[in-house]
């Protein structure tokens, strides 16, 4: 290797002198001054990586002498450019690419010195602009990175604490798909998660940068880290927007690639200007920094292109300044005593403030070295602007403060605990004490986190699952606050462990959902309140139906019966037979009734009654029917009045005491109790309606074996028994619940199993008592000689009825259908003395016939007849003058019974 002590640089191609620096390099004094005194070291590589220059910020940042570098091969002094992708950079330059930076941390094993560098490779250019080598410029970028460290940690604390950074976070599998992001990426580009987790990076930039991006994804994988990456990207509303990235891999256990971890920030309007060095003299035009040559009387000798746009002057105008000038008040004070530091220990670095020519000021870091220029002493300065390294530290500064307060102000719980099964709070803020119920967090961080949750299984199970995961996102748990009060809350908690895999605590956050919990409860008990309501009404509209058409075929056996009883005489021997048929036609019709009800086709012969009489006729029953092994208490107090029909509500009350007595097989208590209760807009829970005023409350109670939630929720459905086969039809308390709807109260029922049952029944309270018509009502007539027109579409019911009108003595006109008999009665009006009328037919309804009827004849008699009662659809007909009513199947009696008395009003 050659050896020279005249200069730090040296030139080995043909017509150089060895130890100056050749005519291509710019051989004059000022760039030999300016080389050998930058802050960045600087060296160039021929075509075949030997060094032609080193300067002396080299020597400081490699330990070796220009002596033992110049001439020497770079592969074979310096093993570590290749693994850090020096080497591959300098050959991309050699064959043509632009300049290449590279960040690396260097240890020197001559030294043991460990540095952060920053290298940028630049091409060497002859005359004929071929690439004759390449410059590379070395920054000691060491203390950056130390400052980059400390304020990281400083952070480290609060960011761990709150996921929601100013910048925006993303996260890539191997192939580029996001995996995760952050609030503040989507609020920069505009997309909601869903709509981006699971597609390719490269859907979400410029497709100038889709290239890039695939080229050095892989490299960046291999790498493990990228600084300053830029992207131009496409926001959801088509804009685009520039960022820069920072990045690192996340690897698994194994060193094997997990995910990206990458930070970025909008730079949209403000692009940091790094200016790498080309040849020596482009370096200087178009450094990142302000390089400048001025005397000890401030005038300035050189500066370079970018010290002029720092400052906002040309070439011209600023050259004819001198550094009082430039430099701010505070600056200029301490410009003498500078200068003596600088000439005697020969260079010093401060922070300066400079006027622009617009007359605002910019910060400077500034690095002097004392030189010479033609002869005299003179000052090398090399100025940084560091307005943004200020302002970002300010931004710092700031941002943790905003954290600080975000993080005591979110009515968000945010909570730190040891991951013991106890748990013992490390760090909370005030929403969390306050969503536990405590005045403080000091008196929140007194307190267990076990001691929160209202069951321990429940905190035992969350820990399970947040060890065995890690981390657990949106999870509903039943807490507490301190005093014992029950809430709900959606927990997401993450485990941070150390190196060797031990949980060191636990970062979660909380949000009380109490209120959500409670709404949807309320939401969800309406809507099976709902169903059931509908279930009902749909059983209850088949149940009406079957039985309409079950009593018109009970109408024709009971009809066909009594007729043909009577046409056989009292003594003959089927008498008895018909009888029988006649009996059993009876109790279907009960049955039938008792469907009706269900079907709440409303009240059949309402009356105001006194509570305390139905209970006693209750009583009787009960005396009779209910096993001497079941000791019976009444009490009914006398007054309460129920509007109601009495026979109904018994048999209601009779079926609840019935379910009572089939609960006691080894006997028991059943109590009946009445009571006067008042209700002001309270909400029924069984069926949803509002009760409102005075109610005649009718409680039976006893202490059989009660209900399990299960049965409770269906006992009221038709056909739901718990009865063996043969013991129960089902029907019991679905009707019951159908008589007691029907008079427009409530049913409640409580149980449990092994407790017993209570029912409650509420009915509307009456105001006076009306005395029962069956007392006075005297034997009526029931023949006659009129001629009566019977329409009904049932054809056999039809027939028997026009049998039984004749049989008493009736003429008898026979319509199948609504439009015959309007026929009929258009022709022979003035012959019918009245109209028997099915109110259920399918061409012509009742009603429809009825109306027609009264067009013809306004003073026409009509008697309805359905197997529904008088106070449902019949209910408004009857209102009219010359109308009656008989129920469906009907006994010959009760038909000429209506007809007669109907026919005999004047």
């Amino acid at each position: 290797m050659p050896r020279t002590g005249a200069s730090p640089m040296r030139n080995t191609p043909e017509g150089t002198e060895p130890g100056h620096v050749g005519t291509g390099l710019h051989a004059d004094s000022v760039l030999k001054q300016i080389i050998s005194n930058v802050q960045d070291g600087i060296v160039v590589y021929s075509r075949d990586l030997r060094y032609l220059v080193w300067n002396p910020v080299m020597e400081r940042l490699s330990g070796r002498t220009a002596e033992e570098a110049l001439g020497g091969d770079a592969r074979e002094l310096f093993p570590h450019l290749k693994e850090t992708g020096v080497l591959d950079a300098i050959e991309q330059v050699l064959n043509g690419a632009p300049p290449i930076t590279i960040d690396y941390e260097y240890t020197d094993t001559r030294t043991g010195n460990r540095l952060w560098i920053s290298d940028t490779c630049s091409p060497l250019l002859d005359e004929r602009g071929g690439i004759m080598g390449v410059i590379g410029t070395v920054r000691d970028i060491t203390p950056y990175k130390r400052l980059e460290a400390e304020l990281r940690q400083s952070q480290e604390r609060f960011r761990d604490l709150f996921d929601n950074a100013p910048l925006g976070y993303q996260s890539l599998d191997e192939q580029g798909n996001f995996i995760e992001i952050n609030d503040t990426w989507r609020r920069i580009l505009g997309y909601s998660k869903e709509e981006v987790m699971g597609r390719n990076f490269s859907e979400f930039i410029h497709p100038d940068f889709q290239e890039v991006f695939r080229e050095n994804f892989p490299k960046f994988k291999t790498l493990g880290f990228v600084l300053g990456v830029e992207f131009e990207m496409i926001r959801k509303d088509g804009s685009t927007i520039l960022v820069t990235f920072d990045g690192k891999i996340g690897r698994n256990k194994d060193g094997s690639f997990k995910q990206t971890h990458c930070v970025l920030q909008e730079i949209t309007g403000r692009r940091r200007a790094e200016l790498t060095l080309r040849i020596m003299a482009e370096m200087l035009d178009n450094a990142p920094c302000s390089i400048t040559v001025h005397d000890f009387k401030g005038r300035f000798l050189y500066a370079n292109r970018k010290t002029f746009e720092l400052h906002g002057y040309t070439k011209d105008e600023f050259m004819g300044l001198t550094l009082h000038e430039v430099d701010t008040p505070q600056s200029q004070q301490l410009i003498e005593e500078r200068m003596r530091l600088i000439s005697e220990y020969g260079e010093a670095s401060f922070e300066v403030e400079h006027f622009r020519k617009d007359g605002s000021s910019f910060p400077l870091e500034v690095f002097v070295k004392l030189t010479d220029w033609a002869g005299e002493p003179a000052m090398l300065s090399i100025g940084t602007d560091i307005t943004e390294r200020k302002r970002a530290g300010q931004a710092l500064r700031e941002s943790e403060e905003r954290y600080r307060g975000l993080v005591t102000n979110v009515n968000i719980g945010i909570y730190r605990n040891t991951p013991g099964p106890r748990g013992r709070f490390i760090e909370a803020n005030p929403a969390l004490a306050r969503i536990h119920g405590c005045g403080s967090v000091e008196e929140l961080m007194a307190m267990d986190v076990a001691d929160l949750y209202q069951n321990p299984d429940d905190r035992a199970a969350f820990m399970d699952e947040l060890m065995r995961a890690g981390m657990v996102k949106a999870r509903e748990l039943p807490l507490r606050k301190k005093n014992g009060e029950p809430i709900w809350v959606s927990c997401s908690a993450t485990v941070h462990y150390d190196n060797a895999g031990n949980p060191l605590w636990i970062d979660g956050i909380i949000e009380d959902i109490t209120d959500r919990k409670n709404a949807e409860t309320e939401r969800q008990r309406l809507q099976a309140q709902l169903f059931q309501s509908q279930k009902m009404e749909a059983i209850g509209h088949l149940a009406g139906g079957m039985a309409h058409d079950f009593n018109n075929m009970l109408g024709v056996i009971m009809s066909a019966a009594e007729i043909a009883r009577q046409e056989v005489g009292e003594n003959s021997p089927a008498e008895e037979e018909f009888e029988a048929i006649r009996e059993a036609a009876l109790r279907s019709r009960d049955l039938t009734m008792k469907l009706l009800t269900f079907a709440r086709r409303d009240r059949i012969d309402v009356k105001g009654v006194n509570a305390a009489k139905i209970i006693g006729d209750l009583h009787g029953i009960l005396k009779r029917t209910v096993p001497k092994s079941i000791n019976i208490t009444v009490a009914a107090p006398d007054g309460i009045v129920i509007n109601c029909d009495a026979n109904q509500i018994v048999q209601a009350l009779v079926n609840v005491c019935n379910n009572a007595v089939d609960a006691m097989p080894a006997g028991g208590r059943l109590d009946i109790k009445v009571h006067a209760a008042e209700f002001q807009d309270f909400d029924c829970y069984q069926c949803g309606k509002i009760m409102q005023g005075a109610y005649c409350l009718i409680e039976i109670t006893d202490n059989g074996i009660g209900m399990t939630p299960d049965t409770l929720s269906r006992i009221t459905e038709p056909f739901f028994t718990t009865k063996g086969i043969g013991k129960g039809t089902g029907l019991g308390l679905s009707v019951t619940l159908g008589i007691v709807h029907s008079h427009n109260g409530h049913l409640h029922l409580y149980s449990e199993p092994g407790k017993g049952t209570s029912v409650k029944i509420y009915l509307p309270a009456g105001e006076s008592l009306i005395e029962s018509a069956a007392a006075s009502r005297a034997a009526a007539p029931i023949a006659g000689t009129e001629t009566i027109l019977v329409v009904d579409d049932e054809q056999a019911l039809l027939t028997l009825a026009g049998k039984i009108l004749s049989r008493n003595g009736y003429k008898t006109i026979l319509a199948p259908g609504g439009a015959q008999a309007v026929e009929i009665y258009q022709k022979q009006g003035r012959d019918i003395a009245a109209v028997v009328l099915d109110l259920m037919m399918p061409d012509m309804d009742g009603a429809q016939v009825s109306a027609r009827l009264k067009e013809l004849n306004p003073e026409v008699k009509i008697v309805f007849s359905s197997g529904f009662s008088s106070e449902g659809v019949a209910a408004n007909l009857l209102k009219e003058d010359n109308r009656a009513f008989v129920q469906k199947p009907f006994e010959i009696g009760a038909l000429c019974g209506a007809i007669r008395k109907l026919l005999d009003q004047t």
